[in-house]
């Protein structure tokens, strides 16, 4: 058995021991696996298999909804269909393509880095707190982050064997990760940037590529998009955009120019909303209310433009938080309270942890060994950012990057560790790359000082 493949069966075990850990857990609590979004993701899988189309009704008349994206409920309907309606059959599926997309990262690691750095940042992914709690949670986080490599993968395999096939692959998956999480909707565009450093120097080659990539892409998403436009009059990818347009984003910089917290405007908006909707006929209406959300989302957002730059950056700085408190409430040691976050964007991460845990701060410590984890892959990471800009790798580096850049910048007030996971393979080979920088510069420095002090 070569070392690579005792390595990459040493990491699968590895990460299903810590997965296996949040199953042991979902086997005795289901209920456990249910977040904030997971109802209205098993709502439209359950309607699919009753044949009654995409929507959110729980009862006829069945109105159709653009609110969910239709690949994870069919994930879900799928596990439902072939093995029946079980929230741990979920669970176990995601916790096995949470293991692949352990696999697929190392795999990835090896197309751009030595194997040392490739393993190690594997390695710490395997680890890594949030992909194994979020594997067990009906959220689309473990689908999407899977879908996300495949599609960063096959463009590597497209700049080894410079064929247009892996980027027809590339641009279904692409689709299929929009219509699985639509904050992927403007990735597209990066990885046109992406497409160009793979081959560069040959433009019509890469005007080619580029071309087959949008357009593959866009067949698999404009199905979705027409329906939408034919069923709602919207043609959108999906209308929560727009409900985190206004009752967040927005709500962000009114509570910044009100002097209040977020949690009280956005009460005092979601009143003023109820009562224009009302005139409008449109309380129980998607696409009224969608075109509402975003005309006034966008004048409020508007009339301060750079207040709203500085607010959406700074809320950003919440997906790198520890993902502690989904851990412990996984565990059934604490319960998310209420209005969490907006005391975390309204008055920091000191007042957030009072908030959350009422005084027993000490709980924290159970996670610390994940904490400590987290913060050696943000340093190590920092590190391998420079080691890839000093040997001039632009596409290693873009690839990387680029995904980090964008889903950890594009939120804003919604912002929550949630949002990390699935970047973390990145940010975990970067950290491989800078971990294996510092352990050779630490033992440059111990050989140094034995030099200089012999025994």
């Amino acid at each position: 058995m070569s070392i690579r493949t005792k390595r990459f069966l040493a990491l699968l075990i590895l990460a299903a021991l810590i997965r296996g850990v949040m199953l042991r857990v979902v086997i005795q609590y289901p209920d456990r696996t249910i977040r904030r979004d997971s109802e209205g993701y098993i709502q439209v899988a359950v309607n699919l298999l009753g044949g009654h189309g995409i929507s959110l009704r729980t009862e006829p008349p069945y109105v159709p909804s653009a609110l969910r994206t239709p690949v994870f409920p069919m994930f879900i309907a799928l596990c439902y269909k072939f093995f029946g309606n079980s929230y741990l059959i979920i669970s176990i599926a995601q916790v096995v393509i949470s293991l692949i997309t352990v696999g697929l990262t190392y795999l990835l690691g090896l197309k751009l880095l030595s194997e040392n750095e490739a393993w190690l940042g594997a390695l710490l992914f395997a680890l890594s707190s949030a992909p194994a709690v979020y594997s067990v949670f009906i959220l689309s986080e473990t689908l999407f982050t899977l879908l996300l490599i495949l599609v960063l993968l096959a463009m590597v395999l497209y700049r080894e064997r410079k064929h247009i096939c892996w980027l027809v692959a590339a641009g279904i998956i692409a689709g299929l990760a929009i219509l699985c999480r639509p904050v992927a909707a403007y990735f597209p565009v990066l990885a046109v940037g992406l497409i160009w450093l793979a081959d560069p120097g040959k433009l019509r080659k890469s005007l080619t590529g580029i071309f087959a990539f949008l357009l593959v892409c866009t067949l698999v998403v404009g199905p979705w998009v027409w329906r939408n436009m034919h069923q709602l009059g919207i043609p959108v990818i999906s209308t929560i955009s727009s409900y985190n347009l206004l009752f967040y984003n927005a709500v962000s910089l009114k509570a910044d120019q009100e002097g209040i917290s977020q949690a009280h405007a956005r009460s005092d908006l979601q009143t003023q909303v109820n009562a224009e909707l009302a005139k409008r006929d449109g309380l129980e209406n998607e696409t009224i209310q969608t075109r509402l959300f975003d005309k006034w989302g966008w004048q409020i957002i508007l009339a301060h433009p750079l207040r709203y730059a500085v607010i959406h950056l700074e809320n950003d700085l919440n997906n790198f938080l520890p993902d502690v408190t989904d851990f412990l409430e996984l565990m059934g040691i604490t319960q998310g309270a209420k209005g969490t976050l907006s005391v975390l964007n309204q008055q920091g991460i000191v007042a957030a942890i009072g908030h959350y845990f009422e005084g027993r701060i000490w709980l924290i410590g159970l996670t610390l060994p994940w904490i400590v984890l987290l913060g050696v892959i943000y340093l190590a990471g920092i590190v391998g950012v420079l080691i890839l800009l000093r040997r001039k790798d632009w596409f290693g580096l873009s690839l990387l990057m680029l995904p980090v850049l964008y889903y950890m910048l594009l939120p804003g007030a919604p912002s929550n560790p949630r949002f990390r996971v699935p970047v973390m393979p990145y940010l975990c080979l970067l950290g491989g790359i800078g971990c294996i920088e510092l352990a050779g510069w630490l033992q440059k420095k111990r050989a140094q000082m034995i030099k200089a002090n012999p025994v």
